[in-house]
């Protein structure tokens, strides 16, 4: 027999009644209201004590549990307990704090959250693997702690001013942390690795020693130091200890052997006794004992105040650019060399490939000797073609890709087109002749021709003109009244002015030959008339009526 409820209580604050209804009618039980026990049997029966009545839920969780509820003035209390009477929830409610909290006994683990106007707290813990979770959590501040008593415990914590992670061993021993605050950051733990590109600004003290593989340092103050291995791009020391120190020793591709410093400069020695040696005259080049030249600052001996840099060459040497066209030539090919002439007295530039000039070439009053060709990019090609012997004969040849332009004082005076040559001005022969080859000798099929000379000329339209100014074509034509032909009806005289354009033209020489050609035909005609007369003359006579 158990006795689960045997009174309601009532106060001015609360009424509870103790209730035991059955699952269903087939669930018997008695009970009596207020006064003793009786005896009853149930079966799957809610048991609620409340002050009001809730439906029935059917528990499937094959242990037995009772729920308990309490409220008071000031609080609200809910409790559940297993069949042995432990608490496994528990719910606690005030005015200015809620408590819930979950219990397993027999795996020892167990959860408690509050929550308050104050802030939020939550415990987890589990008491028989040794492992519990705290956090807190205000409007100012935050904190999180794991611990495990085996392997330690991790601590979080946040302000509104700084952040640190502490993670301690079992003994509470610190092992690692990370602190952060308004002007510090502490990194603390036996190994700490930087995934990335780290960039320091400010100083870096460094205690105990650094292993860095690839490093670039701007400015660097070293007490002592021991380098393996180290490529200065550039070293400003205060002294070097010995007179001469071998420096640099790497077989550079094979041609240097090494590389000094003595009292004069620096040495770099060659194969074959040349050696180059870097001191107060600029880089100087040796041929053993023999100056070969020198490269450095210099100035004008007319005018010291021009600056500028000297390649400088002494007699019976060369200087040259050199390069190879293809990656398998054994040799380099000579561009341009300085020195080079036949009298090797260095007043010479030999130019071994294309000279391409972007810009103008002032000769000085000098000329150009001896030269196959002369390309420009713009303006033509100039070419003298010298003959062998010593009777020369040089054609200066003056080509266009369109045409080439004589131009005096600005103005066009002559244009040549592939088949024509314009004259922009009169053509004054100085009292020679305009002459063209009519040799018989030169010419075949020699016949007498069909063409009638009056004829064409009667076809003739000699008209007064003007030129069309606003006609690009015209451009540098004379203004003014004109006196000409109509080339449309010129006939076989008439031909296409060329240059590229398609307006008509004159043949003036055929003009002149069909000109010619009507003259012999009016003479002929003359001469027959002339001798009619004569005839009509002598028949008067005869008739004596003359």
């Amino acid at each position: 027999m158990v006795e689960l409820f045997n009174k309601a209580i009532q106060t001015e604050h609360q009424r509870h009644v103790d209730v035991v209804r059955p699952k269903n009618e087939n669930d018997t039980f008695t009970y009596q209201h207020g006064g003793g026990i009786g005896d009853w049997v149930l079966k799957q029966v809610q048991v609620e004590k409340a002050s009001r009545f809730t439906d029935y839920e059917e528990n499937t969780n094959t242990e037995s549990m009772l729920g308990a509820a309490f409220r008071h003035i000031d609080n609200l209390q809910q409790f559940v307990t297993d069949e042995n009477g432990d608490i496994t929830r528990m719910t606690k409610d005030t005015l200015r704090s809620t408590l819930t909290e979950y219990f397993d006994n027999q795996q020892g683990t167990s959860t408690s959250m509050l929550e308050s106007d104050l802030g939020l707290y939550l415990s987890i813990s589990n008491a028989m693997v040794g492992t519990f979770l705290e956090q807190a959590q205000t409007s100012y501040a935050f904190s999180r702690r794991i611990n495990d008593i085996v392997d330690g415990n991790t601590i979080v914590n946040q302000t509104a001013n700084s952040w640190a992670v502490n993670h301690l061993n079992s003994t509470g021993d610190l092992i690692s942390q990370i602190n952060l605050d308004d002007s510090n950051l502490r990194l603390q733990g036996e190994h700490i690795a930087l995934d990335g590109d780290v960039s320091v600004h400010g100083d870096f003290t460094l205690d105990g020693s650094a292993h860095i593989r690839n490093g670039t340092i701007g400015t660097a103050q070293i007490a002592n130091a021991a380098i393996t291995d180290a490529k200065v791009s550039s070293l400003s020391v205060n002294s070097i200890t010995g007179l001469t120190s071998q420096f640099v020793k790497s077989l550079w591709n094979g041609i240097n052997s090494y590389t000094t410093v003595d009292s004069q400069g620096m040495v770099i020695n060659q194969l074959g006794g040349k050696y180059m040696r870097l001191g107060s005259d600029g880089m100087e080049f040796y041929d053993g004992v023999r100056h070969i030249g020198n490269i450095g600052a210099a100035q004008d001996a007319d005018d010291p105040s021009l600056k500028g840099i000297s390649f400088q060459i002494q007699p019976n040497r060369y200087m040259s650019w050199s390069k190879k066209y293809n990656s398998s030539d054994k040799h380099y090919t000579r561009i341009m060399t300085v020195g080079d002439n036949r009298e090797r007295t260095g007043r010479s530039v030999a130019i071994d490939s294309w000279l391409d000039m972007r810009n103008n070439i002032n000769m000085h009053t000098y000329d150009i000797e001896n030269s196959g060709g002369i390309k420009f990019r713009t303006s033509g090609t100039e070419v003298y073609e010298p003959t062998n012997g010593t009777n020369q004969k040089q054609w200066l040849n003056v080509c266009g890709r369109w045409g080439v332009n004589i131009v005096a004082q600005d103005t066009v005076g002559y244009k040549f087109y592939p088949g024509v040559a314009e004259f922009y001005n009169n053509l004054d022969m100085c009292g020679y002749d305009v002459v063209g080859e009519s040799d018989i000798r030169l010419k075949k099929n020699v016949r007498e021709t069909h063409r009638k000379g009056i004829e064409w000329t009667k076809q003739q339209h000699v008209i007064d003109f003007e030129w069309d100014k606003e006609n690009k074509h015209n451009e540098g034509k004379p203004d003014g009244q004109q006196f000409g032909i109509i080339a449309q009806y010129a006939g076989e005289a008439t031909t296409f002015s060329g240059g590229g354009n398609h307006y008509l033209a004159i043949k003036q020489s055929d003009v002149t030959y069909l000109n010619l050609l009507t003259n012999q035909e009016l003479i002929e005609r003359v001469e027959n008339l002339e001798q009619e007369m004569e005839e009509l003359r002598n028949e008067i006579k005869q008739r004596g009526t003359y």
